[in-house]
């Protein structure tokens, strides 16, 4: 891709990254921090410069104390919103055993080969 072009829309997505700050949107916020690096890595560093300032700058917002404690906050909020369903979680059915007990033991068994005696012969290569 151009440089220019990764330049603009790195330049667009920091604007839509610090609005995000602004308004304490922290998932937001996160997403579009992980898509600026991204963006920046796509050009050569002295090409970005600027952005990637911008970025360690934001860095250092977002690592801070109050943006963590935001962030926890939010996290909290969001749980408590999640709606309580008043009907009950349908669990799966257990599948039907087989007639024969001895058949399905042998099914559902799996043969180490540490559980045969070395001398015998038990497979179908015996013969």
């Amino acid at each position: 891709m151009e440089v220019a072009t990764i330049r603009w829309d790195l330049n667009g997505t920091l604007a839509e990254l610090e609005r995000a700050v602004e308004r304490f949107d922290v998932a937001k916020a996160v997403d579009l921090f992980r898509w600026a690096w991204h963006q920046a890595s796509q050009a050569p560093p002295r090409e970005t410069r600027e952005q990637r300032n911008q970025l360690k700058n934001l860095k250092e917002t977002l690592h801070s104390r109050r943006w963590r404690d935001e962030e926890r906050r939010q996290a909290a909020q969001e749980v408590r919103r999640q709606p309580i369903d008043a009907q009950p979680i349908e669990r799966p059915r257990r599948k039907k055993r087989s007639a024969s007990p001895k058949a399905s033991a042998a099914q559902s068994r799996t043969v180490w080969s540490s559980d045969v005696p070395s001398n015998s012969c038990a497979g179908p290569r015996c013969g």
